[in-house]
This record gives C-alpha cells, sequence and structure tokens, in this order.
C-alpha cells in the first residue's frame, strides 16, 4: 500500500514544484512584470526601449541613433539622482517623463507621433499619475 502511495506523492509534490516555479518565472522575461528597469544596466534599458520604439514606431537608423542618445542622458540623469540618496518627488518625476516623452517626439514623424502616444504608457513600466487623479495628501485615490 505504501509503496504505491509515496511514488504517487512524490509526483503530486514534484508537480506543485514545477507549477510554483513556472508562476515565479512568469513574466520575468517581460519588462515592467515581475522585474523592473532598474534591474537591468543602462544599456540594457536604452536598447529594451529603442527596440519596442522601433517595433512599434518602425524607426530609422538615424531615429534609434537619436532616441538612444536622448534616453541614455535619460537614464544617466535618473541613476545619478538615485545614487544622490535624495529621492525625486512626484513632480519631478513627472517633470522628467514628460521631458524625455517630448524630446522623442521632436525626433518622430507626424505619424510616428500619434502611434507613440499610443504606446507611450507601455514602454517604461511603473504608476504614471497627473494631477487629476491625485489628492492634496500626496496619496493616490
Amino acid at each position: 500500500m505504501t509503496t504505491k502511495i509515496l511514488p504517487s506523492l512524490f509526483i503530486l509534490i514534484l508537480g506543485f514544484s514545477v507549477s510554483i516555479y513556472a508562476q515565479q518565472g512568469q513574466g520575468r522575461s517581460q519588462m515592467g512584470k515581475g522585474m523592473g528597469m532598474e534591474n537591468l544596466t543602462l544599456t540594457e534599458r536604452v536598447d529594451y526601449i529603442v527596440g519596442r520604439l522601433n517595433t512599434e514606431l518602425t524607426l530609422s537608423d538615424d531615429q534609434k541613433t537619436k532616441i538612444s542618445e536622448l534616453y541614455t542622458a535619460h537614464f544617466e540623469a535618473m541613476d545619478a539622482r538615485r545614487q544622490s540618496g535624495t529621492r525625486a518627488t512626484q513632480q519631478e518625476r513627472d517633470n522628467y517623463r514628460t521631458a524625455i516623452e517630448t524630446s522623442v517626439k521632436d525626433v518622430l514623424t507626424s505619424e510616428q507621433k500619434v502611434q507613440y502616444d499610443k504606446v507611450k504608457d507601455q514602454l517604461m513600466p511603473g504608476p504614471r499619475t497627473t494631477n487629476n487623479n491625485r489628492s492634496g495628501n500626496g496619496r493616490r485615490n
């Protein structure tokens, strides 16, 4: 009797272990799901963003180069701020994001700008807030 139960129990536990392991790893290959951009090197972050933009907008080589330079400077500034030990306010983070979005749009064609507006929120994981959905106490509604 126990000789039949032990192998069945082992297979059941192995099945649960594989299932749990698969769920933990799920999404780690996708940016923003279980893995933040801060865990990547600067080059990996820039390559990720430019790759996503290229997929969505079909960028020219010149556009890829310019956008890579913009995001490199953007991420260097963000990293320097983070390493200084002072935390950026929500307004400062919003300003950084608006600045990079405006700079990128300056490189795009009219058609690409329309598409960029549709996909930009998906490019960099993390919450996006506006003053419209924030209360005066600094907490989200």
